[in-house]
């Protein structure tokens, strides 16, 4: 098998903690083979996730042959020329990921120098790989040619009556018939209408007054009358009983603390850049809440900035400058709830 040259390794700081319990365990890469006639590579580390994430070459995205959270096995492009590459290993569902710089030396690309050693012992299988998503539907097949025509079958039973139709449109007049026989006498008609008023006739004598007629039964109801205006507003009324008191809230955090500390990030003392790790830690008894950091000029830059547990707070620096600079590094402290 034919490996790759490790430069660096360069661990990406959380983005977030919403995720799944797995999401909070760190990312790492441990080292990293290749079988470029095969044209696979092969990653190991720790804290991949259960589920498949992405790998990432040169900004190039690999084909993901088998995944674990401690081994990943990925196809890469062929005659691949020699370079350093950017590998990248990101975990799925998470903002995490891990990075690291790999090299290709040009004996890896079977050269004319190339070794003729005999092949090694066969290495145990790798874990299963997830079942993959089903894929899409296929498009439909070609419409088949028709089949010969089958006998005639026998004739099926009489169905019910069908409702009635609707009313056809009106038919035109037809032309007149010839007249009937005379009918039989028909019944005597009603009364005609009255005759005309006669004339007026004199004026009768007057009668004697008549005696007071019965009271009449009540008349109904009226109408209701109109809204009448809002009267004056009363008196306020007695002040009700307090209510019940509340539950009591949790507890929070207290004793809260800046701790600080100085030093200088040596230089590096050649163009490669160097790594240097500076760990500060909390008072007994109390977590860190957040850490920051403040590089007083130069080319040196942060390259991860994490909790270190629940005692302290971790930083790493790439140093780029051939001489010292000086950084102070700071974490913030409190007594948890």
């Amino acid at each position: 098998m034919r490996t790759l040259t490790l430069l660096s390794l360069l661990l990406a700081a959380p983005a977030s903690y919403a995720y799944a319990e797995e999401d909070y365990q760190p990312i790492e890469i441990l080292r990293v083979d290749a079988d470029l006639q095969a044209g696979l590579i092969f990653v190991h580390g720790d804290g991949f996730g259960s589920a498949p994430g992405t790998v990432e070459l040169g900004g190039e995205l690999l084909e993901v042959v088998s995944y674990s959270p401690s081994d990943i096995v990925a196809a890469i492009p062929t005659n691949l020329p020699p370079a350093s590459y950017r590998l990248v290993v990101n975990r799925a569902r998470s903002a995490r990921f891990a990075a690291l710089d790999v090299f290709v030396s040009p004996l890896s690309l079977g050269g004319p120098a190339q070794c003729e050693c005999p092949a090694g012992p066969q290495g145990p299988p790798g874990p299963q790989g997830p079942v993959g998503p089903e894929g899409p539907a296929g498009p439909a097949g070609p419409v088949g040619p028709a089949g010969p025509q089958g006998d005639i079958g026998p004739a099926g039973l009489a169905g019910p009556v069908g409702p009635i139709g609707p009313a056809g449109p009106q038919g035109e007049v037809g032309p007149a018939g010839p007249a009937g026989p005379a009918g039989p006498a028909g019944p005597a008609g009603p009364a005609g209408p009255a005759g005309p008023e006669g004339p007026q006739g004199l004026q009768g004598i007057q009668g004697s007054q008549g005696w007071p007629g019965l009271p009449g039964d009540p008349g109904p109801m009226g109408p209701a009358g109109p809204q009448g205006e809002a009267g004056p507003m009363g008196p306020a009324g007695p002040e009700g009983p307090a209510g019940p008191a509340g539950p009591a809230g949790p507890a929070g955090v207290s004793g809260f603390e800046i701790v600080s500390s100085g030093f200088t990030v040596p230089a590096s003392g050649t163009t490669t850049p160097s790594l240097y790790l500076r760990t500060l830690s909390c008072p007994a008894g109390k977590v860190p809440l957040s850490g920051g950091f403040s590089i007083a000029g130069g080319a040196t830059h942060i390259a991860a900035s994490r909790p270190q547990g629940t005692t302290g707070w971790t930083f790493q620096f790439v140093q780029l400058e051939l001489q010292s600079v000086a950084v102070t590094t700071y974490v913030i402290c409190a007594f948890g709830p």
